[in-house]
């Protein structure tokens, strides 16, 4: 995530340093300056297009982040979801369109409905014993 700031920084920087030097020399030659600011601006735009996505393929937080994009938008994983107790126990099982989130103390399922109109939120206590989140 901070390689992904970094780049957004240096591009910035790179658009602030364009553009002081086209109002800087821009009184002389309009037409070229205009055509190398052009220019300058597509490559930076390309550039942080193709450094995004290979940010986004090649880096391990990158593909963590387009795991949390894609569950926000499509409203959670296909998951199935097994709770076990101490003894080995099945008490809860569930296979579906979910969202996990964890605290300390607890799991909290969010399951949807079928057009995302009902929702329901399914606690877990930690200590309760074994849980199993698979993506289907």
């Amino acid at each position: 995530m901070i390689g992904f700031w970094i780049l957004i920084m240096v591009i910035v920087l790179v658009l602030i340093v364009g553009l002081w030097w086209m109002i800087e020399t821009g009184t002389k030659n309009t037409s070229r300056i205009k055509v190398i600011g052009f220019i300058l601006t597509v490559v930076i735009f390309a550039g942080g297009i193709i450094g995004g996505n290979w940010w986004l393929d090649n880096t391990a937080s990158g593909v963590r982040m387009r795991v949390t994009w894609r569950t926000e938008i499509e409203i959670g994983l296909n998951r199935t979801i097994q709770v076990f107790t101490a003894t080995g126990e099945l008490v809860y099982e569930y296979s579906g369109r979910f969202d996990v989130d964890q605290t300390s103390e607890r799991i909290i399922i969010d399951i949807m409905g079928e057009n995302n109109d009902n929702s329901r939120r399914v606690y877990i206590s930690a200590p309760a014993g074994v849980v199993i989140i698979e993506e289907i």
